[in-house]
């Protein structure tokens, strides 16, 4: 089996793809094409950018230092990229979603504002490379 350099930075763009750029980007196309949330009940895509961005990366903290624990466990034992790219963003949309319900704190959340963001992890594992 051939030995492969992690790259390093990984996790962290693929975090900051998801929470700062794509998953934002998607979230607002769909605010703005829909029915504003009661959470966010402005249209304007700068505020709904700024507010996604902000509430992204501080309830994504937790989901990604699994993710790069994870990541820094599967390259160190050489794992494939296509396995490495599929669990953890299998273990990334699991993660969003337990997020998900524990913000809804028992109420009813509507999911169809939250597919922006699993869509925003996957389209990341499609573009960035696992090893050098």
């Amino acid at each position: 089996m051939e030995i492969h350099s992690a790259n390093n930075w990984f996790p962290l763009k693929i975090w900051v793809l998801t929470v700062v750029v794509i998953g934002p980007i998607l979230y607002s196309i769909l605010i703005y094409f829909s029915k504003p949330v009661s959470l966010f009940p402005s249209n304007e895509i700068i505020i709904v950018l700024r507010t996604a961005i902000l509430f992204g990366l501080l309830f994504s903290l937790p989901v990604f230092g699994i993710y790069f624990l994870l990541y820094k466990l599967l390259t160190s034992k050489n794992k494939s990229p296509f396995f490495i790219k599929v669990f953890l963003t299998a273990i990334s949309i699991l993660g969003m979603y337990i997020t998900f319900f524990i913000m809804s704190a028992g109420s009813n959340i509507n999911f169809y504002y939250t597919l922006p963001y699993p869509i925003s992890v996957i389209i990341s594992s499609l573009i960035l490379k696992v090893y050098k």
